[in-house]
């Protein structure tokens, strides 16, 4: 606790300091300076003997300089001024002959936390990095790394980078790993120490004059090292070979961890490994200290996964000792349930049956779950132990054993009548909840071989009142149920007393849902209620339920010696390293110093970065640029090889803004692709190999080399973390074969070898319309024709694209393109292109309708304003055979799997012609100049992100995107053309791309016209509310009201496209009105007006009027020279011919209410059509 001393103390340490007498007697004067350190300790200021303290450090005496220079640490920071003369005093015995004051002084300066200290410490740490003496170059080292402390953001200096480098090769081993430490510190933010070819066999030979926990920190390192050769592999390993064998348990762990990383392509010596450190592990276990016994237990228990036998013969090992805390024998006992066989399977059940009666209720519980779990295997031994337990009459035994019962007749369905003659002869009935819940299961599922099941379950139901757990009374009601499914004439009156009281008396609202969805379900019938409750049931001999197979040991390798095994969850963690590729050249390697000019920047801390396709780079721009640039990141990631095709892995790099631009195909060894994308001004190129020839475990490697134009180390590091992070965004349950595709996409990797490329397929060439995508990442073969129309070199501001195939009766397409034409100007035809895409394999169909589509829009085809294709029956994939997804027909499922390759064909095609892209029907009727009204709607959200806007909530009508999603889109659907309708594909994609909210406009620009569908011509008569043939224009004007707002519902909502409105608060008069004047004078053609919701709160007595003139005022603009337009009736207000009745132009609109209105007042619209709209491109 703090010293609360008086200042007389202090002032007689003071005296006593500076008496010349004392300072003579050097015994005297050591214990006042000991004394000074203690009233210290003890929380009393004693900063005033500053001073006094500097004076007696001026000794030949190791003790007290010891004890002056704690103090000094201690205070320098509230004595700026003194600590100066202190820094001098340190940097003068920095140069003392003897090796221990001079490593004191040096040591302690470093721990000065002042403003300034580097410019101080700096030239004493450079001198110290040379002194001839070991310890002073220990401290000096450590220093390096303090003085980075200080200044962290300050730029690396690289004399004293060399110099750490240089002190690796220095005879003294402790000196060797404070290097090492130091420069992980100082080069943390690139990445750490580099660990190349002589530096990895510089340690590797120091290894046997390193202390353990020196060696336990080099074979940490190591692991960043890969050796370029079999032959350099087994010339390490054998060198490691006797520290496996450590009798330090640190040594030998770290030592084996590092033994699975470099053999990861030989599992033979990896299992011979684990075979020869199973006995250190084995002492871990046996270790005086808790804590190691419970990590050696853990990492057993990791070894076990992949090698479950190999701790077989010493299962005793494991056996509890009585004074063991429970988290060890909780893990001492999932050990033994791993290790039973049949040599010792009864010699561990009766290990376990001892601890079911451990004092913990909890540990009692955990024994009879593992005989429970063994019981899977060796039930009739089992039953007899469980049996017998019953017999204690222990509430806790009993609620685990019947626990272990419901689990064991789940498993094992051959243990059931055993289970049921047991639980029969059971007299008490557990107590707690969890052993009630059990019990009930157990009689509801297997109530027909339980004679007094109905007689049990009464009690459960007498007792109903008095029963407090929600979770029993809900499993009451069910196995209650199913007992009367089973044994109705026994169970009836109890099953009707039971939904009685849950129904009118209990108050838990899902227990009482829960008796009214039986009650509801039991009047449907008996037979329905059987189908429902008695329902089939999963598979229990699901081995992903019963037990776990082995798993390879590079599955946790890498977690091995971390804190991943403690945690209790399989964490799997990759090893970065640098690999073969990543070694400097030859010439460098005879320096110890990495010569690489190439930099690992892979910080955890790094922010994301935004990334985009941007404008396509051709294979000649890209091949060009890698030859001239330098790598700046490579990295090694171990993974085993995926079972995912590649073509699957590049769309979903496409939905993550990379383009791919060339891969070999998938079954090449090595596979290799070209990636790259942007952010912001910085192009990133990317190289991935998989499967090197030259590399025996490559297999098992993912090499991932990155290059900038221009460099940002920014957007590299930043890259590296998105390409880590963007297999999150994947939806598991929703579209299995995308979260495939994503999670191979966080192992994202490219290689080039630049003397193949001739081998690679290039995929893209935008400047033929004829595609040729042969070996595509999309793996289809395409030639999408022009049947009719011109290409135009400039690009539109909107493509409008629709698929049209054979109707049995009837088609619409060409009413649908007759709707497009004529509710578009020809100023907006000019910046538009329609695309129909002759999706049906009838030859003479095409020809027919290729005909009538001349003959009708031959001036649209010659300006380039429609154009015709066709994809020929060969292009198509599999159409027959495909997945039976929501138990849809055969013909159905290859209908709609069709439709979406249909789609992909024509998205391809068109994502070079516009800005933007909307896809329609070939049965759509179109609202009235809706290119203006959708190029409002685009400027509207031009400052947010957006994948889709939609302007029809039907099916795949009016949904808009920006032509550079377009790839992406259609590689999406071509990659599922057979999970899903395009409709719910469509939604998943705008998902992943973060758009997670529908962006939808009303009213609605497109109606679907046609009476009977496309397939099999059955009747549809789908129709949009929401769509209105002729959109109002609403040019731009400031609205106004004296009208009371209710809340932030302000009244220019009311004349917004949006789907708010105008909220006024009562009471609303004469003197009220709403009065909408225009930016500039207009000729009115239309006004509507619709007021109230849901027949409530309507506007019933108000004129509309126009005004002519504007009068301007000092404050405000009025409007004057009124004509009347008419009343609202009935709230509504439609005059389709203002012409004729003011055919001059209007300044201002009013609505003038002439009566009081006792409600509150909702104008939903305010509608104005001019008489020509106005349209700026």
């Amino acid at each position: 606790m703090p010293y609360f001393g008086s200042e007389e103390t202090v002032k007689e340490l003071k005296r006593a300091l500076s008496n010349p007498n004392v300072q003579a007697d050097r015994l005297r004067y050591k214990n006042y300076i000991t004394k000074v350190i203690r009233y210290m300790t003890q929380g009393l200021d004693v900063s005033a003997l500053f001073m006094d303290m500097v004076k007696a450090s001026a000794t030949v005496d190791i003790v007290q300089k010891k004890l002056v220079y704690l103090y000094m640490c201690t205070y320098a920071s509230d004595k700026p001024d003194l600590a100066l003369l202190a820094i001098n005093t340190l940097r003068k015995d920095c140069a003392d002959p003897n090796p221990m004051v001079r490593g004191l002084a040096l040591r302690n300066m470093c721990n000065f936390r002042m403003p300034g200290m580097t410019e101080y410490i700096e030239q004493p740490i450079v001198a110290g990095l040379r002194d001839k003496a070991s310890y002073v170059r220990r401290v000096a080292v450590l220093g390096c790394a303090k003085m980075h402390s200080l200044q962290p953001n300050t730029e690396i200096d690289g004399s004293i980078v060399n110099e750490l480098y240089a002190l690796l090769r220095d005879p003294d081993p402790v000196v060797v790993v404070n290097c090492l430490r130091a420069l992980e510190e100082i080069l943390k933010d690139e990445g750490g120490v580099v660990i190349n070819k002589p530096i990895a066999h510089h340690l590797l030979n120091r290894m046997k004059d390193l202390d353990s926990w020196a060696q336990s920190e080099v074979l940490t390192f190591l692991l960043r090292y890969r050796p370029r050769s079999d032959d350099e592999l087994f010339d390490i390993l054998s060198l490691l070979d006797t520290f496996l064998q450590s009798a330090h348990a640190h040594v030998a762990v770290a030592t084996l961890r590092l033994f699975l990383h470099l053999a990861s392509a030989h599992p033979a010596v990896q299992a011979d490994a684990l075979l020869r450190t199973s006995a250190p592990l084995l002492a871990t276990c046996g270790a005086g200290s808790r804590e190691l016994r419970f990590a050696g237990l853990c990492h057993v228990q990791q070894v076990m996964r992949s090698q479950p036998g190999l701790f077989g013969t010493h299962y005793k090992r494991f056996f509890c000792g009585y004074s063991e805390p429970s988290y060890i024998k909780f893990r001492k006992m999932e050990i033994l349930v791993e290790l039973v066989n049949d040599e010792n399977v009864a010699l561990v059940l009766e290990e376990l049956r001892s601890y079911c009666t451990d004092v913990s209720p909890e540990l009692a519980q955990a024994a009879i779950a593992a005989i429970g779990h063994i019981a899977r295997t060796y039930s009739e031994k089992c039953l007899d132990i469980l049996t017998g337990l019953l017999a204690l009459k222990q509430d806790h035994i009993m609620s685990a054993v019947i626990q272990t019962f419901r689990d064991l007749a789940w498993f094992c369905p051959q243990s059931i009548a055993a289970v049921c003659q047991t639980v029969e002869a059971c007299v008490d009935s557990p107590q707690d909840s969890e052993g009630k819940q059990a019990l009930l299961w157990l009689l509801g599922e297997h109530g027909e071989q339980i004679s007094s099941a109905p007689y049990v379950m009464e009690g459960y139901i007498d007792g109903l009142k008095t029963e407090l757990s929600s979770a029993v009374k809900m499993e009451l009601l069910t196995a209650a149920v199913k007992m009367f499914l089973c044994r109705p004439a026994e169970t009836q009156d109890m099953l009707g007393r039971l939904l009685h009281y849950c129904i009118e008396e209990e108050s838990d609202m899902c227990v009482r849902d829960r008796a009214l969805l039986y009650y509801r379900l039991l009047q449907r019938g008996v037979e329905e209620t059987r189908k429902v409750v008695t329902g089939p049931k999963s598979d229990p001999s699901m081995s992903v339920l019963t037990g776990r197979q082995e798993e390879p040991i590079s599955q946790w390798s890498s977690t091995f010696n971390t804190l991943g095994p403690l945690s209790g969850h399989n964490v799997c963690l990759q090893t970065v390293c640098i690999s073969a590729v990543d070694q400097p050249s030859d010439s460098a390697e005879k320096e110890l110093l990495p010569g690489s000019k190439e930099v690992t920047l892979s910080s955890p801390n790094e922010e994301e970065i935004s990334l985009s396709l941007g404008p396509s780079l051709s294979h000649e721009a890209f091949e060009k640029m890698w030859l001239d640039l330098d790598t700046l990141h490579r990295q090694t990631l171990g993974f085993p090889r995926p079972k995912t095709s590649p073509d699957t892995l590049q769309a979903a790099l496409q939905l993550v803004k990379i383009q791919t631009l060339a891969f070999t195909p998938g079954d090449t060894v090595p596979w290799k692709a070209y990636i790259y994308t942007r952010s912001t001004e910085t192009l990133i190129l990317a190289e991935l190999l998989q499967g090197d020839p030259q590399s025996s475990s490559s297999d098992e490697t993912l090499v991932v080399s990155v290059k900038q134009q221009p460099v940002n180390q920014h957007a590299i590091r930043g890259f590296v973390i998105y390409r880590r992070r963007c297999g999150m965004r994947c939806h598991l349950k929703k579209i299995l074969l995308l979260a495939a595709g994503l999670l191979v996409l966080t192992r994202v990797y490219v290689y080039m070898q630049r003397g193949e490329s001739g081998s690679l397929t290039w995929i893209w060439d935008k400047e033929t319309w004829m595609e040729d995508i042969k070996g595509h990442y999309l793996h289809f073969n395409v030639s999408i024709k022009v049947l009719a129309g011109v290409l135009q070199p400039s690009k539109k501001y909107l493509t409008v694209g629709l698929s049209s195939v054979k109707r049995e009766k009837g088609s619409y397409l060409q009413d649908t393109l007759q709707s497009i034409f004529s509710a578009s100007s020809e100023e907006e035809l000019d910046q538009m292109v329609v695309v129909v895409l002759l999706a049906d394999f009838d030859v003479s169909w095409i020809q027919q309708t290729l005909g009538k589509i001349t003959d009708e829009f031959h001036k649209r085809l010659s300006k380039g304003q429609l154009l015709v294709i066709h994809a020929n029956e060969n292009n198509y994939p599999p159409l027959t055979g495909l997945k039976r997804n929501f138990n849809d027909a055969p013909d159905r499922v290859s209908f709609r799997s069709k439709q979406n390759v249909d789609y992909s064909y024509l998205l391809h095609f068109s994502s070079n012609l516009s800005l933007y892209y909307v896809m329609l029907e070939d049965d759509v009727s179109c609202s009235k100049n809706f290119f203006t009204s959708m190029h409002e709607h685009i400027r509207s959200v031009s400052n947010s992100k957006w994948v889709t806007l939609e302007f029809s909530k039907l099916g795949y009508i009016g949904k808009l995107y920006q032509s550079r999603d377009l790839p992406i889109l259609a590689r999406f659907l071509y990659n599922f053309y057979q999970e899903m309708p395009c409709d719910f594909l469509l939604s998943h994609f705008h998902r992943l791309l973060m758009q997670d909210k529908v962006i939808r406009f009303r009213p609605s620009l497109f109606q679907h016209m046609g009476t009977y569908s496309s397939f099999q011509g059955t009747f549809n008569r789908l129709k949009d509310e929401d769509f209105v043939e002729e959109i109002a224009d609403n040019p731009p004007a400031d609205i106004s009201t004296n009208i009371e707002v209710y809340d932030t519902n302000t009244v220019d909502k009311a004349y917004s496209q949006g789907l708010e409105y105008f909220w006024g608060v009562s009471p609303v008069g004469p003197e009220n009105y709403i009065l909408v004047v225009f930016h500039e004078p207009i000729l009115i053609s239309r006004v509507q007006i619709q007021t109230g919701l849901e027949g409530k709160d309507e506007l019933v007595y108000a004129d509309v009027e126009l005004g002519k003139t504007l009068v301007k005022k000092q404050s405000e603009v009025e409007c004057s020279g009124f004509d009347k337009l008419g009343s609202l009736q009935q709230g509504q207000f439609n005059e389709p011919a203002v012409q004729k009745l003011v055919p001059s132009t209007v300044a201002c609109l009013r609505m003038q209410v002439t009566a009081t209105h006792p409600n509150w007042v909702i104008v939903r619209k305010i509608q104005v059509w001019t008489v020509k709209a106005k349209q700026t491109m």
